[in-house]
């Protein structure tokens, strides 16, 4: 891609999320153009992220992601069928 805002889309926006091992720095410099940069830098803490073949994805309680997502109305469970607080975790699992 072009340098520039990469969000063209008016609805688009880039909130919320965790960056790690960022070739561009956390946050992401390369970004521009007013998107909203709410962001958290750090290592998610994956449950098994050592062998390649069998990540397991759920994060752990000391995960940089607990905490620092943003409700979204109507999804009130995660991807394992647990309650998410308010505010989530960032990504589909709770710890």
């Amino acid at each position: 891609m072009g340098a520039g805002n990469v969000f063209s889309n008016a609805g688009s926006a880039i909130d919320h999320n965790l960056w790690n091992t960022m070739n561009t720095g956390c946050p992401d410099v390369s970004i521009s153009g007013g998107v909203e940069k709410i962001y958290t830098c750090g290592d998610p803490d994956l449950v098994g992220e050592s062998n390649i073949n069998a990540i397991n994805p759920n994060i752990t309680s000391s995960s940089p992601a607990i905490n620092s997502g943003i409700a979204i109305s109507g999804i009130t469970t995660d991807y394992n069928g647990n309650t998410r607080p308010n505010p989530p975790a960032i990504g589909a699992t709770e710890p």
